[in-house]
């Protein structure tokens, strides 16, 4: 089912030119399967490393809020809310480029 629905949406992609054509439920169920046992609120509190975060403020996957409470547990993570929705390295590829650019250098 899932790989006839992903030729769908590229068949639909190629054909509309529009980033991705695909029923929204269809990506929610998607995401909906996809169980990190570890990813709780106890396990991102103690990452040590620098985190970027980016998040687009028109995303249908991720929150705003969850991302920002996402900022607030992890002790040296950075959020950056952009103007865009889920797929942010194609939607905005110039300012995702920037940010991790200067990430990686700092």
């Amino acid at each position: 089912w899932y790989q006839r629905r992903v030729r769908e949406a590229v068949v639909s992609t190629q054909s509309t030119g529009e980033l991705l054509c695909i029923e929204m439920d269809s990506l929610r169920h998607v995401m909906r399967g996809q169980y990190w046992e570890e990813g709780d609120e106890n396990y991102h509190a103690h990452i040590s490393c620098p985190v970027l975060l980016v998040v687009g403020r028109q995303d249908r996957f991720i929150t705003l809020s969850d991302e920002i409470s996402m900022n607030m547990i992890v002790p040296r993570s950075v959020l950056h809310i952009l103007d865009a929705g889920h797929l942010l390295p194609i939607e905005c590829s110039d300012e995702v480029n920037d940010l991790l650019g200067t990430f990686l250098t700092y």
